[in-house]
């Protein structure tokens, strides 16, 4: 799996809602809550930087040192399991889905990412 890497099993994401709720900059979920995990990642299939289609099928157990250190912002909280579902997006799917996303957002200004979207050669050059 190549991050970054987007849900697309959430059709339209909340716009009042925090983005990395359907997004993965990389291989882990920093959000501890076990319903968030259920809810917005749990047997949801996310598209990667080249297309490739996988689903969270599980988790893996956290070593004992990340729980420790589970106090402070940005240590991993969940390692998901990433089963690949030999399903591909094709570039202009992704555009489509990724710039109708942004475009929902109620962030102040988008335009520099929306300009990368519809000018990305790969679905890699799409992220802002």
């Amino acid at each position: 799996m190549v991050f970054p890497a987007a849900n697309i099993s959430i059709k339209q994401w909340d716009p009042d809602e925090d983005i990395f709720l359907y997004m993965l900059m990389d291989e882990f979920v920093y959000f501890k809550d076990e319903k968030i995990f259920s809810e917005y990642f749990l047997n949801k299939k996310f598209a990667d930087a080249e297309g490739k289609i996988f689903e969270i099928t599980g988790k893996k157990e956290i070593p004992a040192w990340r729980k420790f250190f589970g106090f402070i912002p940005g240590v991993c909280r969940i390692e998901p399991v990433f089963t690949e579902t030999n399903e591909i997006m094709q570039i202009n799917e992704f555009r489509e889905f990724l710039l109708s996303q942004v475009l929902n957002r109620r962030a102040n200004d988008n335009s520099e990412w929306i300009a990368q979207i519809k000018n990305a050669k790969s679905i890699n050059e799409m992220w802002g």
